[in-house]
């Protein structure tokens, strides 16, 4: 039964190194997200330099353009790693559902062969107790 307790520990690699990698996936969502928040400000500081006029400058229209295609492109790689984080969420929980099943297991087989270990040791017992019961009725005869 030491197997379970080798799986368990390969349940436990497999959910220390997926927390890993989704530390990993949230440091770069964190940056994704404040990308865009930097490059909307950045519009909005732009618009509100050229003030009322805007649509005449060809420069700024290009720069919004290039800026929503860049905002549409980051939304789209925060949405991967979104799923990304999901999936990996999905497999830390499927690891450690099947590190605590073969705990339990392992558990459960170290209190079975102590119950057997106990239970032999008292018939063990019994039987001298009973020899020894024997021997002296024997003998006060």
């Amino acid at each position: 039964m030491q197997f379970l307790k080798t799986l368990a520990r390969l349940h436990e690699h497999t959910i220390l190194s997926k927390k890993k990698d989704i530390a990993t996936l949230y440091d770069h969502k964190e940056k994704l997200e404040e990308s865009i928040v930097r490059l909307k400000n950045t519009l909005e500081e732009e618009k509100s330099k050229l003030g009322d006029d805007i649509s005449f400058h060809p420069i700024y229209i290009r720069f919004v353009q290039h800026s929503q295609r860049t905002i549409t492109a980051l939304g789209q790689s925060l949405a991967t790693v979104e799923a990304s984080i999901a999936v990996m969420e999905e497999q830390i929980l499927d690891a450690f559902s099947e590190k605590k099943k073969a705990d339990l297991l392992f558990d459960q087989h170290q209190s079975n062969e102590q119950t057997r270990l106990q239970r032999k040791s008292n018939e063990q017992l019994d039987e001298i107790g009973i020899r020894g019961y024997t021997k002296n009725q024997n003998d006060q005869e």
